[in-house]
C-alpha cells in the first residue's frame, strides 16, 4: 500500500505542467513587451472606428487596454506559465477585509487632499449637476481599468518577478512600469509621474505579502471613482464629469493641475507614508507569501 502510493505520487509530480519559459522575470518582461505591442495595435486599429470619434478619450484608453487584457493575459498564464487564472490572485475568501481596506484607505487620502486644498484656498469644490447615465458609465469604466490594470500589473508582472526577486525588488520592478505606461496620459509631469511610481507601491505592498488582488483592484477602483465621477477632478490627466465640480488654482506643484491630484506634492506625502505604514503593518502581523 505504502508502495503504491508513492508511485501514485512520483505518477502526479510527473504530469505537473512546467511553464513554458524561465525564469519568472522573463516572463514578465516578454509579457509586458507582447501586451504593449497588442495594446498599440488594437489603439491603432480601433483609432480607424467610429467609437474613436464618439467616446471619450477616458472611456476609449479603457476599453483597448482591457480587450488587450483579455487577450493577453489568459495565453501567458495558461499556456506560458502553465498556471489558472486564479492563481493570479482573485480568490475572494478571506480577502473581505483588505478590500473594505483598500477602498476606505483611497477614499480617505482623498478626502485629506481635498481638504488641504482647501485650506490652502487652492481649491473650491461646487455641486455639479452629472446625469445618472454617466455616473453609471463613469463607475463602470473605473471598474473596468482598476481590474485590468491590476491583473496586468500586480496579478501578472508583479506575481512572475516575485518568482525571480526579492519582494521589494519585484515591488520596485512592477512600479516602474506601471509609471512608464501613464507617462503618455495628457498633461503629465515629473512630480506625477513619482507619483503614479508610488501608487505602484502602494497597490503592490498587499499582494506581495498577500498574493490577492483585491486591495489593489478595490482601492484603485475607489480612488479613480472619488477622484473624478464624484469630486470631479482630472483622473491621470482625463477630465470626467462629476458630483461636485473642482476649481483648482496655485501652484501646479501643490495642486498637480492638470493632470490631477496625483500629480500634486500633497499626494506624494501621503503615498509614502501609507506604503510605509502598510510595510509595518503587513510585517508586524507576520503575513506570509504563499
Amino acid at each position: 500500500m505504502l508502495i503504491f502510493g508513492k508511485i501514485k505520487h512520483l505518477h502526479s509530480l510527473s504530469t505537473v505542467k512546467k511553464p513554458l519559459i524561465n525564469p519568472g522575470w522573463m516572463r514578465s518582461l516578454l509579457f509586458f513587451a507582447t501586451f504593449l505591442l497588442m495594446y498599440l495595435l488594437l489603439n491603432a486599429v480601433y483609432m480607424q472606428t467610429i467609437l474613436a470619434t464618439t467616446l471619450p478619450f477616458l472611456y476609449s484608453g479603457a476599453l483597448v487596454f482591457a480587450v488587450a487584457a483579455v487577450l493577453i493575459v489568459p495565453v501567458f498564464v495558461v499556456h506560458v506559465d502553465a498556471q489558472s487564472l486564479q492563481s493570479l490572485g482573485f480568490s475572494l475568501k478571506g480577502r473581505l477585509k483588505d478590500a473594505a481596506t483598500g477602498a476606505m484607505l483611497a477614499v480617505a487620502l482623498l478626502v485629506v487632499t481635498s481638504l488641504i486644498l482647501i485650506g490652502t484656498s487652492n481649491l473650491t469644490l461646487r455641486p455639479g449637476i452629472p446625469s445618472v447615465g454617466n455616473l453609471f458609465s463613469g463607475f463602470a469604466i473605473m471598474c473596468i481599468v482598476a481590474f485590468a490594470e491590476e491583473t496586468v500589473f500586480r496579478g501578472y508582472i508583479l506575481g512572475n518577478l516575485l518568482l525571480s526577486f526579492n519582494r521589494w525588488i519585484a515591488l520596485f520592478l512592477s512600479a516602474f512600469l506601471f509609471s512608464f505606461v501613464h507617462t503618455s496620459n495628457p498633461g503629465i509631469s515629473l512630480a506625477a509621474t513619482g507619483n503614479v511610481f508610488l501608487a505602484g507601491l502602494l497597490l503592490g505592498v498587499n499582494y506581495v505579502f498577500t498574493r490577492n488582488l483585491w486591495f489593489g483592484i478595490c482601492f484603485h477602483l475607489a480612488w479613480n471613482f472619488v477622484q473624478g465621477p464624484v469630486l470631479g477632478f482630472n483622473v491621470s490627466g482625463l477630465q470626467h464629469e462629476g458630483i461636485f465640480n473642482a476649481s483648482v488654482s496655485g501652484n501646479r506643484f501643490i495642486t498637480g493641475d492638470p493632470f490631477g491630484p496625483e500629480g500634486s506634492v500633497i499626494v506624494t506625502i501621503l503615498l509614502v507614508t501609507s506604503v510605509v505604514l502598510l510595510k509595518r503593518y503587513y510585517e508586524t502581523h507576520r503575513y506570509v507569501s504563499k
